[in-house]
């Protein structure tokens, strides 16, 4: 549905910091689904050399963005302006499950639980095929970098 230079259009993250290559489907203010697959980035050479394992905290930003760009997506298809940013205020319950190893392909998926003014609350989930490997919830408010 969204390719590289679509997601780049939504939200500010760019390489090496954007961990979303594709997203397949968005439900204005509801969900959305999109994919990663972690192969060349440097990051990889040095968390656990030898067994090259993608850190969680990088998981966690991959499901940010894809919430992120959910959010942008909504304000663009509701015709009001789109937020040049958003601000990350609590992560609860994260949880890694199974190791995300060089060359995986994750499936990112976030689910909308709240959405209250500039305020959205998402459930995100991370699986390498079928298999849940990182989980957590994400409270976050639109916010205008520019200022």
């Amino acid at each position: 549905m969204l390719n590289l230079n679509d997601i780049k259009k939504l939200i500010p993250q760019r390489e090496p910091f954007l961990f979303l290559d594709s997203v397949e489907s968005v439900e204005i203010w509801k969900s959305a689904s999109g994919t990663r697959t972690f192969s060349d980035d440097s990051f990889l050479e040095g968390h656990f050399p030898g067994f090259p394992v993608v850190p969680g905290v990088i998981l966690v930003e991959a499901m940010a963005q894809l919430a992120t760009l959910c959010a942008a997506y909504s304000y663009q298809k509701e015709n009001q302006p789109v937020p040049t940013g958003v601000a990350f205020m609590k992560i609860n319950y994260a949880k890694f499950r199974k190791p995300v190893l060089k060359n995986d392909c994750v499936k990112i998926v976030v689910e909308s639980t709240l959405r209250r003014g500039s305020l959205f609350q998402f459930e995100g989930k991370c699986y390498v095929g079928e298999v849940l490997v990182a989980e957590c919830g994400l409270l976050a408010s639109s916010t205008d970098l520019s200022k």
